[in-house]
């Protein structure tokens, strides 16, 4: 809203999600930078990666974001203003006027000195946007500012209670895709073979079992032929379609024919593991090359906890594993002979394509459809 574009821009989706997870909150840039100095530690501590560094509440964020606006930085204790859940457990309770109008009225009436009615307290008059900030105003009673909130309220009530089933409903999507837990499937073994991707000059094979036990799922790799002394990305993709790219989807790159990681999403779908040797499975280490294996002959077993939507998306039969980098030209490294990858623009493409796929099924339900 500051500056009219999204945080993170990227030519792909990928890109987009693994600048997310991986790059630093962004600093504003002149003349806005110029004109809110103080705005761009607003930002970035509520945009921060740890949650832990971020805003308790929304309250907060306002009190900093108006003291910004007036060009000061707040430098008083956190959660003057958080109510409700986001209250800390040592901080007093919103007043009999209920949570909402107590968070209205302490956001309107509490400063930098934690004071209602203080002089240097920053307030945010109604009408204005950071484009034309208050010209005064400030000292106002918290009287006033409760009844422009509970008028507020009041009118926006059906608006506000829509928009709180929406909030519930994606909280509970989201538990629902990362949950940790589950109680199908204990035992279940799922195989793929691993055939070289079209157009991407690859002459290995491989093969890939997981067996799940609930949410827990021990992975086993093993491939021939790839490139010695590199390192091979592993993955298990699912939320696609549940199938390898095919060469239709191969495009031109560098004036050369092959297929990206990108052009194979549509396919076997978003990374939903990393099958890293060692330390973190997420998104954070999708290329995490220094803990991949770099043979050509790999084997790799790894026993990793994975969520739930990904456990179930093996059992459907829509989860792939892909084994990425490849050596397009044999010339025995990844040389830049695509170009520079699409998620990184700081390793070869070569690094990063897809080089083995396969769709994980049950050898039973196999057998059974003949």
């Amino acid at each position: 809203m500051l500056t009219g574009t999204v945080p993170y821009e990227r030519e792909t989706t990928l890109a987009t999600m693994f600048a997310h997870v991986n790059d630093p909150p962004p600093a504003l840039e002149p003349p806005l930078l110029n004109e809110y100095p103080e705005f761009t530690p607003v930002v970035q501590k509520a945009m921060a990666k740890k949650p832990g560094e971020r805003y308790l509440s929304a309250g907060d964020l306002a009190r900093d974001a108006a003291a910004a606006l007036s060009g000061v930085r707040y430098s008083g204790a956190p959660s003057m203003v958080a109510t409700g859940d986001a209250r800390p457990s040592s901080q007093a309770p919103a007043g009999p006027s209920g949570e909402a109008a107590g968070l209205a009225t302490a956001a309107a009436a509490t400063g930098p000195s934690g004071a209602a009615g203080s002089p240097s307290a920053p307030n945010v008059d109604e009408g204005h946007t950071a484009e034309h900030p208050p010209g005064g105003g400030r000292g106002e009673p918290a009287t006033s500012g409760a009844s422009r909130g509970d008028g507020r309220l009041r009118r926006y009530w059906w608006a506000i209670a829509g928009l709180v089933v929406v909030v519930a409903a994606v909280v509970v999507a989201v538990v629902l895709l990362t949950s940790g837990s589950s109680t199908n499937g204990s035992g279940q073994l799922f195989q793929a073979v691993l055939r070289p991707v079209p157009d991407n000059h690859v002459t290995g094979s491989g093969t890939a079992a997981v067996t799940l036990h609930g949410d827990r799922a021990t992975v086993t790799v093993d491939t021939t032929g790839l490139l010695n002394g590199a390192s091979h990305p592993l993955h298990i993709h699912a939320f696609g379609e549940g199938i390898c790219p095919p060469a239709s989807a191969a495009k031109l790159y560098n004036g050369h024919l092959a297929i990206s990681t990108t052009d194979g999403l549509k396919y076997y779908g978003p990374m939903a593991a990393a099958l890293t040797l060692s330390g973190d499975t997420t998104m954070n280490s999708m290329l995490a090359f220094s803990r991949y294996p770099t043979t050509g002959n790999i084997h790799y077993q790894r026993t990793i906890t994975i969520t739930t939507a990904a456990a179930n998306a093996i059992r459907n039969g829509t989860a792939v594993v892909v084994v990425h980098g490849i050596d397009y030209d044999h010339s025995g490294r990844y040389d830049n002979a695509l170009d520079r990858s699409e998620l990184n623009s700081a390793v070869s493409q070569d690094a990063t394509a897809p080089a083995l796929c396969g769709t994980l099924l049950n050898p039973a339900s196999v057998g059974e459809s003949g």
